[in-house]
């Protein structure tokens, strides 16, 4: 009950002829447009043509129901690849030559095996959002409606979840199956991307490799807090809030740095607190989030294939990366469209060559078509513009979403999403704050000389990005979000940044440095991989299981086989979890107005579902499990008898989760 959903070895070959064919079509497009080594170009070609492919089917989904978008999605690629491919002088096609660098693509398929086992074993970072997404998605629900609501549209970041329901219509497999096959591929490939990026600034093998393994386990140094006398901590600790996951580990940070973080599905042995991290989750662990390696996946693509584009056309493909960005990590994409603003304004104020006027221009044109893409292709930034221009039209505040958005902070801190606000102007939270972004702060007089080095240089490239990660670490400090612990994705896309700036220069340092040199890179090497794997330890006793979801069980998968997408579009089920029947039924239903809270009237439904007042509120379907038949009044048990009641489906097993029944009241009137 994990895997297949369809129980056919065709779909699975279909899913596998898919990512072939993404594949193949970015490395048409990388061969064609962009001057990289045959190295680079197999790892390259599938984050690009995977990227693209999801971009392309959130496109083509408008107008074109799944499976047949995500197909089109992956011909349109590989037509437009191949055809770029053969108009070039040089269109030999020497497979030997191009998969000569076995060895990196075989660790991308190791590491990505390794990811979706791990994956496999563990059900953190929110599954009823992503395991909803993908259903939904995988049904034809794109741009998706909230989960909990088909009143609106969903504020998010989806493009990820995208990727997932892809592989769960195509491959035939669960959501829960999809989800975790998604993440190992998106982070096998983040790190293989790392690789290579690491190779070329470096020039060898080993500066990749180890620019890989440093961005798989980077983390911060809470840890180190357990080295400081207890009496410090305490009373460095005794203005922190902590929040989230943190607040339910402990009531203060002393004890919580004693305990095991309280984390719903976590593996067998429970992750020690004092070792994640509130601002730079290590991408072993933050890779079970999903969003993170897409967005990570899409940086990577635009440092690596800017500097290396050939042909006009590069720029195109360019501008659909960054609108995939957009799509992936709204945030990170709206630092970079601030640093390439920043950038522009810089150099324009210099005397530049035509050729970098030529090239700044560019560069905006790019990036204003992606941010335009991006106010449109649906997720945060298109929510965001609707309700902007919701309130323009009706000033009623009642009248439109609630936008959310950014407040400056009368007191200045670091922001983590464990600990809270980190006050500057309190030397102890400023001592914890500084512990908790880690040894990566390090790098920062890396960033603001790479920043220099690329004004100087006019490199337009070097310098948006760089300012952008300058941006990132200090824009947190002073500025507040609707959700406030959201705020710290800034922090952690500045510190990655730095991470992967850092990379020539300290392997510079490294070549020409003494063995004293040396050994403070390694110390600081090891200070910031320490906790990443620590954390790898318990994640290893993930892979001795297999886990569906926290709120899901066998025989709601079986349920799931059953009914998945059989049910009339538009449809609203009613269930008496908030969100277990939109995962196996692909149908919305109407149990909360946002990610927080739930409706009243969802609340009475459950206490009384009567049939009359469910179709009264709107309800086709109810999925009732045995404990929820139980706790029912006994008149809204009797109502489920009523001769207009159909029972689609009905499962039960021999555990102690009884039996389950999806019921059509399609029929019932209305009390």
């Amino acid at each position: 009950m994990y895997w297949s959903m369809t129980r056919s070895a065709a779909d699975i070959l279909a899913m596998l002829l898919f990512l072939a064919l993404c594949t193949a079509g970015g490395w048409f497009l990388v061969r064609a447009g962009f001057r990289l080594s045959s190295k680079d170009r197999v790892v390259v070609g599938a984050g690009l043509g995977l990227s693209l492919a999801t971009w392309l089917a959130n496109l083509l989904s408008r107008w074109i129901d799944p499976p047949l978008s995500f197909w089109l999605s992956a011909a349109l690629l590989v037509a437009v690849g191949a055809g770029l491919w053969w108009g070039q002088p040089d269109r030999r096609l020497r497979l030997g030559q191009e998969l000569r660098p076995w060895l990196l693509f075989v660790a991308v398929l190791v590491l990505g095996y390794f990811f979706l086992r791990m994956g496999r074993g563990l059900a953190v970072f929110d599954d009823r959002k992503n395991l909803s997404l993908i259903s939904l998605m995988a049904a034809g629900d794109i741009p998706p409606h909230f989960y909990m609501n088909p009143d609106f549209y969903f504020r998010y970041h989806y493009a990820f979840q995208l990727f997932g329901a892809m592989l769960m219509r195509l491959g035939g497999l669960f959501p829960w199956s999809a989800f975790d096959l998604a993440k190992g591929i998106a982070g096998a490939l983040a790190v293989g991307l790392s690789v290579v990026w690491g190779r070329r600034v470096t020039g060898r093998w080993v500066g990749g490799a180890a620019l890989g393994f440093v961005v798989l386990f980077a983390s911060g140094a809470r840890w180190l807090l357990l080295l400081l006398p207890s009496e410090f901590v305490s009373v460095a600790a005794r203005g922190v809030t902590l929040w989230g996951s943190a607040a339910q580990t402990a009531s203060d940070l002393p004890n919580a740095l004693a305990s095991p973080w309280v984390i719903d599905g976590g593996p067998l042995v429970p992750f020690p607190f004092a070792f994640v991290n509130g601002i730079l989750q290590p991408l072993v662990l933050y890779l079970q989030a999903g969003p993170v390696s897409l967005g990570l996946i899409a940086l990577l693509l635009l440092l690596i294939l800017y500097p290396a584009r050939a042909r006009r056309w590069g720029w195109g493909v360019l501008t659909l990366v960054l609108a995939l960005w957009a799509l992936a990590a709204e945030a990170e994409f709206a630092l970079f469209v601030l640093g390439v603003a920043l950038a522009c304004a810089a150099l324009l104020v210099r005397k530049s060559p035509e050729t970098n006027r030529r090239e700044l221009w560019g560069m905006v044109g790019a990036v204003a078509l992606a941010t335009v893409l991006g106010f449109l292709q649906g997720g945060t930034l298109t929510e965001v513009a609707r309700s902007v221009a919701s309130r323009a039209a009706n000033p009623d505040p009642s009248a439109a979403l609630p936008m959310g958005g950014f407040s400056l902070s009368a007191v200045p801190a670091i922001v983590s999403s464990h600990l809270g606000e980190l006050r500057l102007g309190n030397p102890g939270e400023l001592a914890i704050g500084l512990l908790e972004i880690g040894p990566a702060l390090l790098l920062a007089p890396l960033a603001v000389w790479w920043v220099v080095r690329a004004y100087r240089r006019r490199r337009l490239f070097p310098l948006a990005f760089g300012a952008s990660t300058l941006l990132g670490f200090i824009l947190p400090m002073f500025v507040r979000y609707e959700v406030d612990r959201d705020i710290s994705r800034l922090t952690h896309y500045a510190l990655v940044g730095w991470i992967l700036l850092a990379a020539a220069p300290v392997a510079v340092a490294w070549r020409q440095g003494a063995t004293r040199r040396r050994g403070v890179i390694a110390a600081i090497g090891g200070l910031m991989v320490f906790g990443g794997l620590a954390l790898t330890g318990p994640l290893l006793t993930s892979l001795t299981r297999g886990v569906l979801s926290n709120r899901i069980q066998s025989i709601d998968a079986g349920m799931a086989r059953e009914m998945w997408n059989r049910l009339e579009p538009g449809s609203l089920v009613l269930d008496s979890d908030t969100w277990r029947a939109v995962a196996l039924t692909g149908r919305l239903t109407r149990s909360a107005p946002d990610s927080v809270s739930v409706l009243e009237e969802w609340t009475r439904l459950v206490a009384d579902p009567e049939v009359t007042l469910l179709t009264a509120a709107g309800v086709d379907y109810v999925y009732v499990d045995q404990y929820w038949w139980n706790d029912m009044p006994e008149t809204a048990r009797a109502s489920f008898l009523d001769p207009c009641v159909n029972t689609v489906a009905e499962g039960k097993d021999n555990a102690l989760n009884g039996r389950r029944w999806l019921f059509d009241i399609r029929s019932c009137p209305a009390g």
